[in-house]
């Protein structure tokens, strides 16, 4: 249901346990067939697909994935 892309930036985003803003998304995941401005619209995909949840903080919003999802993402493909 994911395109390569999105499955690219699930797996990158699998390796933060606490989940991440935009921001550190930004800096850690892009590269390698993610551009950084592409970050949020595929982070807006992966709610959409339930595999991020957002959730207001103090500095904006924080993407998380359940531990089952998480560990889905981080298997080698």
């Amino acid at each position: 249901m994911c395109s390569p892309a999105e499955q690219r930036l699930w797996s990158r985003l699998a390796v933060f346990p606490g989940g991440a803003d935009l921001e550190t998304a930004e800096e850690v995941c892009a590269g390698e067939g993610i551009a950084p401005e592409d970050i949020i619209e595929l982070i807006a995909a992966l709610v959409e697909h339930s595999i991020l949840t957002a959730h207001p903080s103090a500095t904006g919003m924080r993407y998380h994935m359940l531990h089952l999802v998480r560990a889905y993402g981080v298997q080698p493909r």
